[in-house]
């Protein structure tokens, strides 16, 4: 916002008189305020736009700029980023999850999620990860089968451990309401 203080710029001590510069957060600024977060650990740490052009070398006209130029480079990060998983999951990860779930056939898993026939190294990120979240609930589904079962061969109540009760639900009748007291699953 725009400035109603007599001061000096916090960042780089230019002398501002009232009605001229910026006015952020309790600070006088002799330009636009600008912020710039150094890595994910620190935090952000404010300039005026003449100090930020100076420090960081750069020619930006207004605070939009430096915006805009900062949505670009998170943009390409996170294209880069997205291709690399891509070609991860093309490259084998793709295989290691179908063998994992223990799926019969990988292609028809890609024909039911995404609806037709297509190689590994055509489909688009949002595809692979499509074909992955399928994968992977495939898995987890034959995990949670398995830990069920392995409750069942015990014959053992899980929540009583087949003691059929406990002191700690003395206040509530003692008894267990998963197993009714039989301490069996």
């Amino acid at each position: 916002m725009r400035n109603r203080y007599r001061g000096t710029c916090s960042v780089c001590s230019v002398s501002v008189e009232a009605g001229e510069g910026f006015y952020d957060g309790g600070y006088v600024f002799c330009s636009e305020p600008v912020w710039k977060q150094m890595n994910e650990a620190s935090g952000r740490t404010f300039y005026c736009l003449n100090e930020f052009n100076k420090r960081f070398g750069f020619s930006f006209a207004s605070a939009a700029e430096v915006f805009a130029e900062e949505q670009k480079q998170k943009t390409e990060e996170l294209a880069t980023f997205r291709e690399k998983v891509r070609l991860d999951l093309v490259n084998g990860g793709l295989v290691a999850a179908a063998e994992e779930a223990r799926v019969r056939s990988l292609e028809a898993v890609i024909r039911k999620v995404i609806g037709a026939d297509i190689a590994l190294n055509e489909m688009t990120w949002e595809q692979i990860t499509d074909v992955r979240n399928e994968l992977t609930r495939r898995s987890d589904a034959r995990l949670r089968r398995e830990s069920l079962q392995t409750w069942k061969d015990e014959d053992k109540c899980p929540r009583c451990g087949g003691a059929g009760g406990s002191d700690k639900w003395s206040f509530t009748g003692w008894t267990c309401n998963r197993c009714n007291g039989s301490g069996k699953y």
